[in-house]
């Protein structure tokens, strides 16, 4: 029943999209398919003249087609995609994936706006220069990327992200430092949000309060040129004609529709500002608290609870996992990507003369199970099984325990016994 219901939920997902405005609905055709991405889709990091944010989140998008068999991931693949991404309105706990869109499409209109800014040298407009834009991007490129690269070293997960998404890092940094920009709370809060959907990587949100915005210009309610509009009026108006069109009218105080008088726009701005710090710290705090009280719990007790009965009265001693291929009580990563291709396959069979006597795929299923494939043991392995494995790989060994009080759900115990 959970596969078929992640099946559905990764259906659902990839045909219809998620939090998509606007109509969009198109997702980025990756020549990696489900392999590691060779290249960014843009340089990285970026340098005036090349700031492109839509190549940015396809570079993420791209990057996590490896992994793309995981529901989880689905969803993120899905918020991220630069033609549908708008991930930066209210914050609602009561969904699943609590970020909705703002009615602002991200990756060539409002990211576009700060790339155009960015790409130009000379720019200074509404109390707003290009110096002060590049440096605050630069800051917080900073403090996500360190933030990050950190965060996956601590958790032994550097090794594992190089080989199945090495831009991955780069590319969030490169993204989020972008929303950074726009500064308002609902985007800073989509921010830590959306890290927390990354959190089985070792992703931890950085301060918000520590990255530099300008919402004032920037955000949805800001005023880019101070032609009194805001860049939503200005948005509303000049979006079905493109993104090229909105980015040229947001950024020229001469190009304007009919809106408010000039002057509201910029008071909007102001307030949303100096309510910011409130609404970033309250969000932050749940959002954490949250997230790792409810994953620690559920995936603790459902493993250990469904799978204590499963290997106790056989009788069979063992001493090696069936994934360790040197028995040398360690999951390295060559072991660990062995486990994720089976995975990532629609289940594993028998097949002699491979490093562990299977291959990826149906087929024959005369020999004993891999050891991975335990809650239920059905041929296929599930996310609960491989990060089970993957608690190994982060862990300093493993032993098996037989007769450990209570049982583990797979027989062996984390660490060298």
């Amino acid at each position: 029943m959970r596969r078929a219901t992640c099946s559905f939920l990764v259906t659902v997902i990839a045909v219809a999209g998620l939090f998509t405005a606007g109509g969009a609905s198109a997702v980025p055709t990756c020549a990696n398919g489900t392999n590691p991405l060779l290249a960014p889709l843009t340089p990285m990091p970026p340098s005036v003249g090349d700031y492109n944010f839509c190549l940015a989140l396809d570079t993420i998008y791209c990057s996590l087609g490896v992994l793309s068999t995981i529901p989880e991931v689905v969803q993120f693949r899905g918020l991220v995609a630069c033609d549908q991404a708008d991930i930066n309105g209210p914050i609602d706990l009561g969904l699943e994936i609590p970020v909705t869109p703002n009615g602002l499409l991200d990756g060539e209109y409002e990211l576009g706006l700060i790339a155009a800014i960015l790409n130009n040298a000379s720019y200074d407009q509404n109390g707003l220069t290009q110096a002060q834009v590049q440096a605050g991007y630069d800051a917080n490129y900073l403090l996500i990327i360190t933030t990050i690269d950190a965060a996956l070293a601590s958790q032994n997960y550097t090794a594992l992200v190089d080989a199945l998404a090495p831009y991955l890092p780069e590319a969030l940094a490169y993204s989020l430092a972008g929303y950074s920009l726009i500064g308002d709370a609902n985007t800073m809060d989509a921010i830590t949000q959306l890290f927390g959907l990354l959190s089985d990587l070792g992703i931890t949100p950085p301060d918000s309060s520590q990255l530099i915005g300008f919402p004032a210009q920037l955000s949805k309610d800001g005023d880019a040129d101070g032609d009194g509009c805001t860049n939503g009026d200005e948005y509303a108006a000049y979006s079905a004609s493109g993104a090229t069109t909105y980015v040229t009218n947001a950024l020229d105080p001469a190009t304007h529709p009919v809106c408010a008088a000039e002057g509201e726009g910029e008071g909007e701005g102001e307030g949303e500002g100096e309510g910011e710090g409130e609404g970033e710290g309250e969000g932050e705090g749940e959002g954490e608290g949250e997230g790792e009280g409810e994953g620690e719990g559920e995936g603790e007790g459902e493993g250990e609870g469904e799978g204590e009965g499963e290997g106790e009265g056989e009788g069979e001693v063992i001493t090696c996992h069936g994934a360790d291929q040197d028995c040398d009580k360690l999951i390295n990563l060559t072991e660990l990507l062995r486990v994720i291709q089976f995975f990532n396959s629609a289940g594993y069979h028998c097949q002699t003369g491979t490093e562990d006597g299977y291959a990826p795929g149906p087929g024959d299923h005369g020999c004993t199970p891999h050891m991975s494939d335990y809650n239920a043991q059905d041929w296929f392995i599930n996310l609960s099984e491989l990060l089970r494995l993957i608690q190994f790989f982060n862990s300093s060994g493993y032993h098996a325990c037989p007769d450990a009080i209570p049982a583990t759900e797979d027989g062996f115990c984390v660490g060298q016994g």
